[in-house]
C-alpha cells in the first residue's frame, strides 16, 4: 500500500486552476489524451449512473509496475510536463477532487494491477492494490473508473461527454484531417460514449467554405490542414472563429492566436491541425509556451497559417480594411525604440517578438542536462522551423518629421516604424490605430502590429486632456506583457517600460 503525504489538496486545486474550463472538463480530456498519448486506437467511455461510475478504456501500451507508482505520485505530476497533448496522468489525479475513489486497472504483457486511490483528508490520499476484475480484456491497456460523489456529476451524462469530446477533438473525429494526422495515429482514433462513436460537431448553415493547406515557407512542404468557412447568420461561441489544434485536440479558438480580424467575425469558423504545434505547447496544453525559442517557432508556423487563411477571407469579402499609421514626431519614435532596446536584457523572451536579436546571443539552444529524448518527428526533414531567423537589417537614418503630436492618418503601402520618420527596413513592431467596435481591449497585436483602438472610452479621454503620448506608451507596454514567459510578472514590466519612458531613458 502506498500513500501520499503532501497537501494533497492544495497540489490538485493549483493543477486544476492552470486550466481555463471547468474541472470535469478537464478530467474527461485529460484522461482522454493520456490514453491517445499511450498509443490507443480506441477510446471508450461507459457511463453507469445507478453505480455513479464513468470508465474511460483505452487499448494503449498500458503501464509497468514503476510507471503506475510514478502515477499515483501527485508531487512528481506537478513538475512534469508530459509529452504528447495529456498532461502527464493528470485526470485521474484531478478526478480526486470531485469523485468518491479513482480505480486504475492497466494491462502490459504479464503485468496486470488494479488500484484504489482517494483523497481521504486534505493531506492523505491512500492507495492500494486489488485483483484487477477484468476491465481490460486485450493484452495491453488501460481503464480508469471515477466513482463520482454524486448522481448530478456531468461525468454521468452521455451527452455532455458527447459534446465536450467533439469541441475539444474536433480534428481528431473529422474524416478530412486523416491525411495531416496520420502519422501521428497510424491505427486511426476512435472515440466512443456508451458504444456509440462520436462525431464531430453539427455546423450550422454555410454559405461558403473551403480547404486550406499550410505549408512550410520555402520549401513548400505541408505542415497543416483544414478548413475555412462562412456562415449565413452569427455562430454560437463553439463554433465561432478559426480553431487550431495539435494531435486532434483543440488549443485556442478565435482571432487572437491567429493575428487576423475579418469584417464579420461572428460569421466565420474554422479549424487548423498543425502537428509539429505540440511541441510548443504549455505544460496543461491550453496554451503556447513564450520562451524565446519557442515564440520565434510560433510566429513562423502563425505565419504559415496566416497565408493560407487570408485568400479565402479574401475570397469571402472578410478582410478588414488596413489599419492607420501614426502621425508621430521623430524623437517620440526613437523614445520608444530606446525604452524597448532597454529592456531585452531581462526580457528576452521578447526578442522574436520585435524583432531584434541580442548581443552576444547566436546560434541554437543548447540541450539541457537530463532532457527527454522523444520519438522522431515525422515533420522534422529540412524543417524550416528551427532555422536562425535572418539578421534585421540596420535602421534607416531618422528622418526629418516636424510634427509635435499623435494623430491617425491613413496607412499607404504599409505601417510607419516608429523608430523614424520614414519607412524603416528594421524588422520590429509598428503602432497603429483601428475603429473597432467589437473589442473591448485598449490594444492588441496584429501580426507586427499594435493596434489601438480609437473607439476604446480611454484613447477618447486621452484625445480630449492632450495625453495621447501616454496613453501610446501605456498600450505598447500593456499588449508586450502579454508575451513574457510564465513566471514573470506583467505589471512589473508595465512599470519598467513606464518608468523608463518616463524618466528619460526612452
Amino acid at each position: 500500500m502506498g500513500e501520499t503525504r503532501v497537501e494533497i489538496r492544495h497540489l490538485l486545486e493549483d493543477l486544476r486552476d492552470a486550466y481555463p474550463f471547468p474541472e470535469e472538463e478537464v478530467v474527461v480530456t485529460e484522461l482522454i489524451a493520456n490514453a491517445l498519448d499511450s498509443g490507443a486506437g480506441r477510446v471508450s467511455l461507459t457511463t453507469e449512473f445507478s453505480a455513479r461510475r464513468l470508465t474511460v478504456l483505452d487499448d494503449g501500451a498500458g503501464m509497468t509496475l514503476s510507471m503506475l507508482k510514478r502515477y499515483h505520485d501527485i508531487a512528481a505530476t506537478t513538475k512534469h510536463r508530459g509529452r504528447g497533448i495529456g498532461f502527464a496522468g493528470v485526470g485521474a489525479k484531478l478526478a480526486l477532487l470531485l469523485a468518491e475513489a479513482v480505480i486504475t486497472e492497466t494491462r502490459r504483457g504479464r503485468f496486470h494491477r488494479a488500484t484504489r486511490w482517494r483523497l481521504d483528508t486534505p493531506r492523505r490520499a491512500p492507495w492500494n492494490y486489488f485483483p484487477p476484475s477484468g476491465l481490460v480484456p486485450g493484452p495491453h491497456g488501460t481503464a480508469v473508473t471515477v466513482i463520482a460523489s454524486e448522481k448530478t456529476s456531468p461525468l454521468l451524462k452521455p451527452d455532455y461527454l458527447e459534446r465536450l469530446i467533439a469541441e475539444h477533438f474536433t480534428a481528431l473525429l473529422s474524416p478530412e484531417m486523416a491525411e495531416i494526422l496520420k502519422t501521428v495515429y497510424p491505427r486511426g482514433t476512435v472515440i466512443e460514449v456508451n458504444g456509440r462513436p462520436v462525431v464531430p460537431l453539427d455546423l450550422p448553415a454555410l454559405i461558403g467554405r473551403k480547404t486550406v493547406w499550410v505549408r512550410a515557407p520555402g520549401a513548400g512542404r505541408m505542415v497543416g490542414l483544414g478548413f475555412v468557412a462562412r456562415a449565413a447568420a452569427p455562430l454560437p461561441d463553439a463554433h465561432a472563429g478559426i480553431a487550431v489544434s495539435a494531435y486532434g485536440k483543440t488549443i485556442k479558438r478565435g482571432w487572437d492566436w491567429l493575428g487576423i480580424t475579418p469584417r464579420s467575425p461572428r460569421l466565420i469558423t474554422g479549424l487548423i491541425e498543425v502537428p509539429r504545434l505540440v511541441d510548443l505547447l504549455t505544460t496543461n496544453k491550453a496554451d503556447f509556451l513564450k520562451d524565446g525559442t519557442s515564440l520565434r517557432k510560433y510566429y513562423l508556423l502563425r505565419k504559415a497559417i496566416q497565408q493560407a487563411v487570408e485568400p479565402v477571407l479574401r475570397e469571402f469579402g472578410e478582410l478588414a480594411p488596413p489599419a492607420q499609421t501614426m502621425k508621430k514626431s521623430a524623437d517620440l519614435g526613437r523614445r520608444f525604440e530606446r525604452v524597448i532596446d532597454g529592456l531585452m536584457a531581462d526580457f528576452p523572451e521578447l526578442s522574436p517578438l520585435l524583432g531584434r536579436r541580442l548581443a552576444g546571443v547566436s546560434g541554437e539552444p543548447k540541450m539541457e542536462a537530463g532532457a527527454e529524448v522523444v520519438a522522431a518527428d515525422p515533420f522534422a526533414a529540412s524543417d524550416p522551423f528551427t532555422a536562425e531567423p535572418e539578421k534585421p537589417a540596420p535602421a534607416s537614418p531618422p528622418g526629418d518629421d516636424s510634427s509635435t503630436h499623435l494623430s491617425p492618418e491613413p496607412q499607404a503601402g504599409g505601417p510607419e516604424d516608429l523608430s523614424s520618420g520614414r519607412r524603416s527596413r528594421r524588422p520590429g513592431i509598428k503602432v497603429a490605430f483601428e475603429d473597432n467596435p467589437v473589442r473591448e481591449d485598449l490594444a492588441r497585436l496584429e501580426e507586427d502590429q499594435i493596434l489601438i483602438n480609437r473607439i476604446h472610452p480611454a484613447w477618447v479621454r486621452a484625445v480630449r486632456d492632450g495625453s495621447e503620448e501616454y496613453h501610446v506608451a501605456l498600450c505598447i507596454a500593456w499588449v508586450l506583457a502579454g508575451y513574457l514567459e510564465l513566471e514573470k510578472s506583467p505589471r512589473g514590466f508595465i512599470d519598467r517600460f513606464l518608468a523608463k519612458w518616463g524618466d528619460g531613458e526612452g
